[in-house]
């Protein structure tokens, strides 16, 4: 777990799932495979697949430690959660954070929200 301080805000990242998850074309608007290839080994090896031509996804959960609190932002997505099976999420295994719309467009799902006293 990685954990870092903004303020007076303690961050800790809590990684469920890295991996290689989609072709930068898929995720990045008006991109081709060829746009894109001048750039490859300036991302590799940290953020993208050379021989799979993929980015690199990364789900994490966040917990804020705040004046006595511990706020968890969970993506509900991780540990083998189902998700909806509709646009990018389904097409990666349903391993990516977001779920997205028809037209591509990710969008944020609310879930319920607790603030817990340390």
């Amino acid at each position: 777990m990685d954990r870092f301080d903004i303020g007076t805000v303690r961050v800790h990242r809590i990684e469920e799932w890295r991996g290689n998850f989609a072709p930068p074309e898929h995720l990045l608007a008006g991109c081709t495979p060829e746009a894109f290839a001048p750039y490859a080994e300036r991302f590799s090896p940290g953020y993208y697949d050379l021989d799979e031509h993929k980015l690199f996804a990364f789900l994490q959960s966040w917990v804020l430690e705040v004046d006595g609190l511990r706020i968890l932002f969970d993506t509900g997505a991780g540990t083998g959660a189902a998700g909806p099976p509709c646009g990018r999420r389904h097409h990666a295994g349903g391993r990516a954070g977001a779920h997205a719309r028809s037209d591509g467009d990710a969008r944020v799902i609310p879930r319920r929200a607790r603030a817990v006293r340390g």
